[in-house]
């Protein structure tokens, strides 16, 4: 696994390489690397993150008692 320190490090050296680009073509291909690295570095961030998922406690539902009417053929909802 690549530590962070050594992501923001290489960021670092990247960094210092566009500063003295000669070239468009040296300078994107540092601030190319410099994105890749990055998305390396929040990659890893992400997927280190506790899933911190919240656990709600619904409480029991409470038993009512069950509805007799005279002209109900049954306890299904279709039943007429």
């Amino acid at each position: 696994m690549i530590s962070q320190q050594s992501v923001v490090q290489e960021i670092e050296k990247q960094l210092q390489q566009a500063k003295q680009a000669q070239t468009e073509a040296d300078l994107k291909a540092s601030l190319t690397a410099i994105q890749a690295l990055c998305n390396v570095a929040l990659h890893y961030t992400a997927q280190t993150k506790p899933n911190l998922l919240s656990h709600t406690i619904t409480p029991p539902a409470v038993a009512q008692p069950k509805l007799e009417e005279d002209d109900a053929n049954g306890d299904s909802l279709f039943d007429f």
